[in-house]
């Protein structure tokens, strides 16, 4: 397995039409095994998310492919409550509080919450996962919301993949940089480029962004 450490990676973007969104989508694999999943990108939010079975209507959105289930995947690890990550969230303003554990005895788990400026909520516990990039890359214990609760205006897709500044993006959490092209119809595809953080940036360029 390689990580962005030892090199990039890049993945097509698409526009939206096969989950009858105009907004722009890649597809990756997340949990092991990998299962692919089609996400929002967004470069205006923060959190990365799907949604988990068990999650029926009316708790969630039609998607296009079959939902995500953690107890399938021998690599998801739910973040229990009072870690750091887990109060990172309260920083930030994407806290829910605590939920039960399915296990008796286990911790409470940590819970996210975001509401986007379309109204459209998702609501889970926030855990790690692997996240394959494409079929050569892929990053351990991903932070991320396995989503149980969605309401609003959403497409079918997936769930979302956040490209913002603060720590819980992707990009964040990896150190990483990253460049993408979306492509101007459906019947072309563009990237999304994730590559290492660089000691010498002399070579960047660098365009100011405001939140």
């Amino acid at each position: 397995m390689t990580t962005l450490s030892e090199g990039g990676a890049s993945i097509p973007t698409y526009l939206g039409d096969a989950v009858d969104s105009l907004e722009y989508v890649v597809t990756l694999g997340i949990g092991t095994p990998a299962v692919q999943q089609t996400v929002l990108i967004d470069t205006g939010s923060d959190l990365s998310w799907v949604q988990c079975k068990p999650c029926n209507s009316p708790q969630c959105y039609p998607q296009k492919d079959p939902l995500f289930d953690p107890t399938n995947s021998s690599s998801f690890r739910p973040i229990p409550c009072g870690t750091a990550a887990c109060k990172q969230l309260v920083v930030d303003g994407y806290d829910n509080g605590c939920t039960n554990s399915s296990t008796a005895g286990a911790p409470s788990l940590c819970g996210y919450a975001i509401e986007y400026g379309n109204g459209a909520i998702t609501t889970g516990v926030y855990g790690t996962e692997t996240l394959a990039i494409n079929a050569g890359v892929s990053l351990s214990k991903f932070g991320f919301g396995c989503g149980s609760n969605q309401h609003g205006p959403y497409d079918r897709f997936d769930g979302l993949l956040g490209l913002g500044g603060a720590p819980e993006s992707l990009v964040s959490q990896y150190g990483a940089a990253f460049s993408y092209c979306l492509p101007p119809t459906s019947s072309s595809a563009g990237f999304l480029t994730l590559a290492p953080p660089a000691n010498n940036t002399a070579g960047f360029v660098f365009t100011p962004m405001y939140r």
